[in-house]
């Protein structure tokens, strides 16, 4: 257990001295900022207004963004180590290859989820502070389609990693799945359900998938 939280803390580390670190953080923190600034809390669409509003935009652009950042980012993790040999001076040590997998993937987490997660803790708080009303319900909703978003990329990536031996075949294949996922099936659901070929709940739930 101690190793494999050594591993998580290393991996954490690495990650947060990276460039695309700062990025990733500014980017989602910025949108929260943007979206204030821009007045969506003052505005209504279908029924959302506030921090509703505020909310739904946030899940739409972080469900487009956050799969790339997460692919090309870890992506390279298993790949890049094995690259460098790191993976063979780590595995060197007194640490099985579980413990190796599984603190990479929790620190990895940590870095993906936190900063999305913290942004719309954020927007809670100066919600509060604007004298908005808090939607609980829809705050804790998207808080676990962003877990269950992370960690799926996050698997993929992972998988991708360890299969592929190149890291610069496993970023391209990381785009691929990427677009597969976002825009293929998207506008094949969307046509699908245009022309009212399948129940509108079983596009739904496909999509959720």
């Amino acid at each position: 257990m101690n190793n494999l939280l050594l591993i998580a803390f290393l991996d954490v580390k690495e990650s947060v001295r990276a460039k695309w670190f700062m990025v990733y953080t500014i980017v989602f923190g910025g949108l929260i900022a943007l979206f204030f600034i821009a007045g969506v809390t003052e505005s209504q669409v279908m029924g959302f207004s506030g921090l509703s509003r505020l909310l739904l935009m946030y899940i739409q652009v972080t469900i487009v963004i956050l799969p790339i950042f997460i692919l090309v980012t870890t992506v390279r993790s298993i790949s890049g180590d094995r690259d460098n040999h790191i993976l063979e001076y780590m595995l060197s040590f007194p640490i099985s290859l579980w413990q190796y997998y599984w603190g990479k993937i929790i620190g990895r987490f940590a870095t993906v989820f936190l900063p999305v997660f913290v942004a719309m803790i954020l927007a809670l708080i100066i919600g509060l502070f604007k004298g908005a009303n808090i939607p609980w319900s829809i705050f804790l909703l998207y808080s676990g389609l962003l877990f269950a978003l992370s960690s799926s990329f996050l698997g993929i990536a992972f998988l991708i990693s360890s299969i592929v031996k190149s890291s610069e075949v496993a970023l391209g294949l990381s785009f691929f799945v990427w677009i597969f996922l976002l825009a293929f099936i998207d506008i094949a659901l969307i046509s699908l359900m245009m022309q009212n070929r399948l129940n509108e709940e079983l596009i739904i739930g496909i999509s959720l998938i």
